[in-house]
Formats: C-alpha cells, sequence, structure tokens
C-alpha cells in the first residue's frame, strides 16, 4: 500500500511540473510572439499552434488537478 501511495505521489508531481512548465512555455510563446510582431512584423509559423495546444492541455490539466485537491466537485459545491 505505501508503494502505491509512493507511485501515486510520484505521478502528481509530475503532472504538476508538466502544469507548471506548460504554463510557463505558454507565457514565453506569448511573449515573443507578441514582440516579433509588434518589433520587427515578423511571426514565427509554429507559435499560433503551439499556443492553442498548450492552452488546450493547460486547461484538461488545470480541472484534473481541481478534481483532485477538491477544489471543483461535479455538482458545483466544494464539500471537504
Amino acid at each position: 500500500m505505501r508503494y502505491l501511495k509512493k507511485i501515486g505521489l510520484l505521478i502528481d508531481s509530475i503532472f504538476e511540473n508538466a502544469g507548471l512548465l506548460a504554463l510557463l512555455s505558454l507565457v514565453v510563446i506569448v511573449t515573443m510572439q507578441v514582440f516579433t510582431r509588434k518589433l520587427f512584423n515578423f511571426v514565427f509559423f509554429w507559435s499560433e499552434e503551439v499556443t492553442l495546444l498548450l492552452l488546450g492541455w493547460l486547461a484538461f490539466m488545470g480541472i484534473a488537478l481541481g478534481f483532485r485537491e477538491n477544489i471543483l466537485h461535479p455538482h458545483g459545491t466544494n464539500h471537504e
């Protein structure tokens, strides 16, 4: 049973770190996109697609973390 808890905590920490990395990447890419568009009149062709993918994954990860932390509840109430 202890091994399952350790594995669960490891998966949780990996999931949280992936969410933080996705958020940081999203902020960096959008900031880079804005600056290159305004200053150099140039946009990286991949930046919009990556931003949309990161935003979608970040939303799903946020929902999953919210359910895990009991922030979100299926019936719209917080049962602690």
